[in-house]
């Protein structure tokens, strides 16, 4: 079963007055930003973490810090400890959340997240973010270990203006360099029907969401 997870995030605006105890939060204006979030599919490519220009937007902890260790490590109560694994490949980063940025033109990059030419960009696509749009960012293709390179491309996530929490959301996203256009149908196993999801989807190209009826579903691939 295939499922679309959201996340909707609220600015929350503290309103203080020096002579007021009972100060209000405005809870109800959405953040004001771009959002995006950040998918590993290059083929064999090493673990990354992902990047707006120069800005780190995705990393993972490293387990040395917790529980705390028997030896103390004062990078666990300053900088922290990064892991060196980095996003992995077919991996989507922050548990699959976005990440917010400022509305702007942005160089999106993986680098390397590995000791071993730490922060060596991998893969990158130049883009401009709008303001209150989502986007992903695809780590593709299929990585060069000689050149240490994978491909990328950035994909609006133009999603639904309301949600049908009784359904699923589904859209196909082709990020195989070597695949022609495809076409993605689904059959719900509880009932038979056959559910056309997206036709003629070629590499870094996203088809529209569709709705579904939630339940074990069988997925087909075909060349268009």
């Amino acid at each position: 079963m295939l499922r679309f997870r959201f996340l909707t995030a609220f600015a929350c605006v503290a309103v203080l007055s020096a002579c007021e105890k009972n100060a209000v939060q405005d809870i109800t204006t959405p953040v004001s930003g771009a959002f995006v979030r950040f998918h590993n599919y290059g083929v064999a490519t090493p673990g990354v973490n992902f990047y707006a220009n120069d800005q780190k937007l995705t990393a993972i902890s490293n387990a040395v810090c917790t529980p705390p260790p028997t030896t103390p490590n004062p990078a666990c109560t300053t900088t922290g400890v990064e892991s060196t694994s980095g996003v992995v490949y077919g991996s989507v980063a922050s548990g699959g959340n976005y990440a917010m940025v400022a509305p702007g033109q942005y160089t999106l990059s993986s680098r390397l997240a590995s000791t071993a030419d730490n922060g060596l960009a991998v893969s990158s696509a130049t883009t401009t973010l709008a303001d209150g749009k989502f986007y992903s960012y695809f780590v593709s293709g299929i990585y060069n270990t000689a050149a240490k390179t994978a491909d990328a491309f950035v994909v609006e996530d133009a999603l639904p203006a309301s949600f049908d929490f009784t359904k699923t959301y589904v859209r196909v996203v082709n990020a195989s360099s070597y695949s022609p256009s495809i076409t993605v149908t689904a059959v719900l196993q509880s009932g038979g029907a056959t559910v056309p999801i997206a036709s003629g989807v070629t590499y870094k190209a996203a088809s529209p969401f569709i709705t579904t009826t939630p339940g074990l579903t069988d997925v087909t691939v075909t060349i268009t």
